[in-house]
């Protein structure tokens, strides 16, 4: 089945975790190549490497953010012994990134916010001072993690993420099939001169009522709390 719909990965982390970086991207490749070529969605990684041109700016995070645009559905953070380079805005790059996914994530709900720390000998204060933020702000995070159980991890969960996506996506292609069925049959029908209720769905701009065949208004509103109505019958707003 060809995909259609793309699920961007945002992957943010300061640079010791370079190699975790490249499982990851690896492992997300091993998800796509393994289930995604079944089904409509697919995911796609979104890195400063792949999407940032060299600019200038405040400083280089602020060159990052304007060119990704927090344009993703999945924020992914990696972490292990540091948090990064200060920024002008943040303790790091990678916090001010987690802190415009957190924004987001409030605008957003769906939006995934996924951290995971890697096992090292000694949790510097930064690390466990965002650690204890985090805990605060409601983000559960995996930690622990030994790099060479990263690529099962991930493969793991985001498996599962995938088949969540492709459920969510294939639900919105039964009602979108659903409406355009409903709106062939009350075409059909309103041909045959019958008069015809027209149920409104939910996120529809258009208000339900009866309609007759030639009507260029509701013969009686039934519902609906907008000012504009649409004549299946002639296409001409009422």
């Amino acid at each position: 089945m060809k995909n259609s719909v793309i699920v961007r990965i945002f992957l943010a982390s300061p640079m010791d975790v370079a190699e975790e970086r490249e499982t990851f991207r690896k492992a997300i490749r091993q998800v796509n190549e393994s289930i995604s070529k079944n089904l409509s969605v697919s995911f796609e990684v979104v890195g400063w490497e792949e999407y940032v041109l060299p600019d200038a700016g405040i400083d280089a995070q602020d060159v990052v953010n304007r060119q990704i645009h927090q344009d993703y559905d999945i924020f992914v953070g990696l972490f292990r012994d540091r948090v990064g380079t200060r920024t002008h805005r943040a303790q790091s790059g990678t916090v001010e990134e987690y802190e415009l996914a957190l924004i987001k994530k409030n605008a957003q709900p769906d939006l995934r916010l996924m951290c995971y720390f890697f096992a090292c000998d000694t949790t510097t204060p930064e690390v466990a001072a965002l650690k204890k933020r985090m805990d605060a702000e409601g983000v559960l995070y995996s930690d622990g993690i030994e790099p060479r159980d990263f690529a099962g991890l991930v493969i793991r969960h985001f498996s599962q993420l995938l088949l969540q996506y492709a459920k969510a996506e294939a639900g919105r292609e039964r009602q979108n099939a659903q409406a355009v069925e409903s709106r062939s049959v009350a075409v059909a029908l309103l041909l045959e001169g019958q008069t015809v209720l027209v149920k409104r769905s939910a996120g529809c701009k258009t208000g339900a009522g009866l309609w007759q065949k030639g009507a260029r208004r509701p013969r009686r509103r039934l519902c609906g709390r907008y000012g504009r109505s649409w004549a299946l019958s002639c296409g001409k707003a009422a």
